[in-house]
C-alpha cells in the first residue's frame, strides 16, 4: 500500500528548492557586482568618450576598423552555419529511412 506523504514534507522540499534558488540568485548578483567593480565599464565608457573628444580622427579610424572587421567575420559565420544546416538536411534527405 501507498503511504500518504504529509503535506509538511512536500512543503519542506519546496522551501528547500526556493532557498536554493534564492541562494543562487544572491550568488549571481554578487558575481555581477564583483565583475562590475573589477572591469569598471562605466568609467571605461566615460574615458573612451573623453578620448574620442580629444582625438576624433583616431576614434573614427578605430570605429571604421572594427566595423569593417566585423562584416567579413559575420559573413563567414553565416556561411558556416548555413553550410552546416544544408549538410544536415541533405543527410536526412539522402540517408533517411524510407518505409518499404
Amino acid at each position: 500500500m501507498k503511504e500518504d506523504v504529509p503535506s509538511s514534507a512536500s512543503s519542506t522540499g519546496t522551501d528547500h528548492m526556493l532557498d536554493m534558488a534564492e541562494n543562487l540568485v544572491t550568488q549571481c548578483k554578487k558575481m555581477v557586482s564583483t565583475a562590475d567593480e573589477f572591469f569598471q565599464p562605466k568609467e571605461k565608457w566615460e574615458a573612451g568618450k573623453q578620448f574620442s573628444r580629444q582625438h576624433p580622427v583616431v576614434a573614427f579610424f578605430a570605429i571604421i576598423l572594427v566595423a569593417m572587421s566585423v562584416i567579413p567575420l559575420a559573413c563567414f559565420c553565416a556561411f558556416a552555419i548555413c553550410t552546416t544546416l544544408a549538410v544536415l538536411a541533405s543527410c536526412l534527405f539522402f540517408e533517411g529511412d524510407y518505409p518499404s
